[in-house]
C-alpha cells in the first residue's frame, strides 16, 4: 500500500474516531466508545506505517 494510501486511511480512520466518540458523548453508547477505541487504533498504526 501506498504512502497516499496510508495517509488516506489514517484521515478515515481519525474522521470515524472523531464521530463516534460525539455519538458516544451524545447517547451514552458503549458501542460507539468501543468503536471509537478500535479507530483510534487503527489511526495510530496506520501513522506510524506513514513516518
Amino acid at each position: 500500500m501506498g504512502r497516499s494510501a496510508r495517509l488516506g486511511l489514517f484521515v478515515a480512520a481519525v474522521l470515524v474516531c472523531v464521530v463516534s466518540m460525539v455519538l458516544g458523548l451524545a447517547t451514552h453508547n458503549l458501542f460507539a466508545w468501543l468503536m471509537a477505541a478500535g479507530m483510534l487504533s487503527v489511526a495510530i498504526s496506520q501513522l506510524a506505517e506513514c513516518a
